[in-house]
């Protein structure tokens, strides 16, 4: 079986230091990276769809409203994030119990379920029902504001 060491073959000595240390850079971007996407695991609000291959609700939610999601004010505050039911859940989306239909969304807000759509009822209804689950949040923020002064 044959073996590659990178610092015991022969290098031709003009640029030695760079390419011993040319690892360097590539290690410093897949730290910046994973540090990045674990601070991003943990956001104050998220959306998650709970899906399952074959549901024709979900590829209609995904021709109606998922292309656009991320790019609307409801999408910048709860960024979706997509589970398949039968998925193992960790974290956070381990405390939602219940989920026995697809689509189905939740939204969470400090890793606490504050409403859930059940269902695709059309576009219109699910800017609705989203909504006013992301109002019940202003709300509550904004109770926690005055009582704080």
């Amino acid at each position: 079986m044959a073996s590659f060491d990178f610092f015991s073959k022969k290098r031709d000595n003009t640029h030695s230091s760079f390419k011993r240390n040319s690892w360097l850079p590539l290690f410093g971007f897949s730290a910046f990276l994973f540090l990045a996407t674990a601070s991003n695991t943990v956001r104050a609000t998220e959306l998650v769809m709970f899906e399952e291959l074959g549901c024709e609700w979900c590829l209609i939610w995904n021709e109606e409203v998922g292309s656009q999601y991320k790019d609307t004010k409801v999408g910048k505050i709860a960024p979706l994030r997509r589970i398949m039911i039968d998925a193992p859940r960790t974290g956070a989306i381990k405390n939602i119990k219940s989920i026995r239909f697809t689509p189905t969304f939740v939204v969470l807000h400090k890793d606490k379920e504050i409403g859930r759509i059940t269902g695709y009822p059309g576009e219109a209804f699910f800017w609705g029902y989203l909504e006013e689950i992301i109002e019940k949040i202003d709300r509550h923020q904004s109770r926690q504001t005055t009582n704080a002064h």
